[in-house]
């Protein structure tokens, strides 16, 4: 839970930061080969946008129900002290918040905030960012929004393959007039989403209301997806603290007049066919948030 003070971003330590939206840790990852690929995605992501350096790398977790990797790396840095190893990534508790991790590897950094995705009972997936809290799948839509406002969390409905066709795109339409205002509901891409895939109804309607669409690179549970992460993602235009990453950058994210600035490419149509393949042909208990 965010609590908000209400004052302006924290100038004595300040960082400029891109983001990456949505992001999951699986199980079959090597995390630190994750960790690396997201620092040099976002190195890539900062040239090409002619960001000064230094900038902070920021990943908003989005973990399913079967997966808890924020937690246990929480608790296991808040039991050891890091190891002052430069070869190695270390975890560190934000003093000032308790949902952020900063992860470190020499002169390489990134920020992990908490959060989660839960499938709704109209099989929708909704990301709860900013928290460490946990939410039960199968709730209304309508309850499942409350829910994460209660909590003091981001609502953000993200587009998947499928999801929004038919009567499920018309419930996102719906809920996307009904509860913008109230819960200042977004929405969200993600770099899974294949090229030929470009007009999205749901984002039009949300770019003439002025609602924030937020890119993250989605990876799936396919061990070789892991390297997507910090791929696809938004820089933000206003620095940050570095001591309270989250607590600013949901301040600046529920403001309507923040210009976000996406990077990174939509999936090529061959990478997209096979990865749907290769999901499909998974063990189910991996992959059944994101197949069905």
């Amino acid at each position: 839970m965010i609590a908000m003070n209400n004052t302006a971003p924290h100038a004595p330590d300040s960082i400029h930061v891109l983001v990456d939206a949505h992001v999951h840790v699986y199980p079959m990852y090597d995390v630190p080969a994750f960790l690396d690929a997201a620092w040099n995605n976002f190195q890539k992501a900062g040239a090409r946008l002619a960001m000064r350096e230094p900038f902070l790398g920021v990943l908003l977790l989005s973990e399913t129900s079967a997966c808890d990797w924020f937690l246990r790396q929480r608790e296991l840095a808040q039991k050891k002290p890091s190891l002052n190893d430069e070869h190695q990534w270390r975890f560190e508790v934000l003093e000032d918040e308790h949902m952020s991790l900063m992860a470190r590897r020499g002169n390489k950094q990134l920020v992990i905030i908490g959060g989660r995705q839960v499938i709704s009972a109209e099989g929708l997936e909704v990301l709860a960012l900013f928290t460490d809290r946990h939410f039960t799948d199968g709730m209304a839509l309508p309850d499942l929004l409350g829910k994460i406002s209660e909590a003091g969390a981001l609502p953000v409905l993200p587009w998947a393959v499928g999801k929004w066709l038919g009567e499920r795109g018309r419930v996102v339409s719906s809920a996307l007039n009904k509860y913008q205002s109230s819960y200042n509901l977004l929405l969200g891409d993600n770099g899974g989403r294949p090229v030929f895939w470009r007009r999205i109804s749901h984002f039009q309607a949300a770019r003439k209301a002025g609602v924030h669409i937020l890119p993250g690179s989605d990876p799936l549970p396919l061990k070789d997806d892991a390297c997507r992460v910090g791929n696809f993602g938004f820089a933000l235009p206003a620095p940050v603290s570095s001591s309270r990453p989250a607590e600013d950058i949901f301040r600046l994210l529920q403001n309507k007049q923040t210009e976000l600035r996406p990077f990174g490419r939509l999936q090529g149509p061959f990478q997209f066919f096979r990865n749907q393949l290769a999901l499909r042909f998974s063990h189910p208990s991996t992959v059944v948030s994101e197949t069905s």
